[in-house]
């Protein structure tokens, strides 16, 4: 059982080509691609993986229930991982970088690509959330804008 985040966009770029130590992209297969549909809204879709491929289990994540005032820095009292951080790190900076070129993009981030009843829907302005308190957070979705 593993973290699975899929991102949606509008972009017709082959992230599957991305070159990176920190993740990769791969094109959602098809019985993925079909569920994941009735929530994301975009017409390519791509599963973010952490460098060890496979999941997304290697990234920062919020679990359970949360609302936008969860985005925040790690925290000594609970540890993460240095490399998820640096990874989700350099997933920010690609999601950035595709809504700074006026793509629409949207991300969920599943457990094991189960999709919950009542997904909320969350607008991340990628402009304002830093760049060291994001995370992603489990069974919502994110609409990304400037």
């Amino acid at each position: 059982m593993c973290h699975l985040i899929f991102i949606s966009t509008d972009c017709d770029d082959d992230f599957g080509a991305i070159v990176s130590d920190q993740l990769s992209f791969r094109a959602a297969e098809p019985n993925e691609a079909e569920v994941m549909r009735t929530v994301l809204q975009n017409r390519n879709l791509w599963q973010l993986e952490s460098r060890f491929g496979g999941c997304s289990c290697h990234f920062r994540h919020l679990l359970g229930e949360c609302t936008s005032e969860d985005f925040a820095e790690p925290v000594d009292w609970c540890p993460e991982d240095d490399d998820d951080c640096a990874a989700t790190y350099a997933a920010y900076d690609f999601l950035a970088q595709i809504v700074g070129q006026g793509h629409n993009v949207d991300v969920l981030d599943t457990w094991n690509g189960e999709l919950k009843d009542d997904i909320p829907d969350i607008q991340v302005s990628i402009g304002e959330v830093m760049r060291s308190k994001f995370r992603f957070f489990e069974n919502t979705r994110f609409v990304l804008v400037e």
